[in-house]
């Protein structure tokens, strides 16, 4: 079954911030943190497959999900 991890935009816009920030503090370092966002993506979606991956995600939260 393939997986495909979906971000509202509320939190695509906290991610562009946080790249934002963080290139603030050093240049080149927005780019380690999206590198960072990617590779854990990547190892979700992967544990997602294998079927080995237990999460609880509070009823409240919209900003992320999932769709097959």
């Amino acid at each position: 079954m393939n997986y495909e991890l979906v971000l509202s935009d509320e939190a695509r816009l906290d991610i562009f911030e946080a790249f934002l920030w963080y290139e603030d503090q050093r240049a080149g370092l927005g780019l380690d943190f999206e590198l960072c966002l990617e590779a854990g993506y990547i190892s979700f979606l992967k544990e997602m497959q294998l079927g080995s991956l237990v999460f609880i995600i509070p009823a409240k939260t919209q900003w992320i999900g999932l769709k097959r």
